[in-house]
């Protein structure tokens, strides 16, 4: 029997130690948070997880967080 599989597990992403280069791998910490930043978005709902580096053992903190909506309107635009 398969063991089914979440979007978030399938979906690894690697990225480059901010101290020393060395790649490092990374995943969604679920379906919903899929976008990754250095800096907490202003909305409050980033999830911050802290990745150590095997090369130089620092911590790389990324930030997970949801495609937010921007609408454009004629009084401003709005994110939600």
């Amino acid at each position: 029997m398969a063991r089914k599989v979440s979007a978030s597990q399938e979906s690894k992403r690697t990225y480059a130690c901010t101290n020393c280069g060395h790649p490092f791998d990374a995943y969604p910490p679920d379906d919903g948070h899929t976008i990754v930043m250095l800096e907490p978005c202003d909305k409050g709902d980033s999830i911050k997880i802290a990745y150590e580096c095997e090369n130089c053992h620092g911590q790389n903190v990324r930030y997970w967080d949801i495609h937010h909506f921007v609408i454009a309107t004629s009084k401003g635009t709005h994110v939600f």
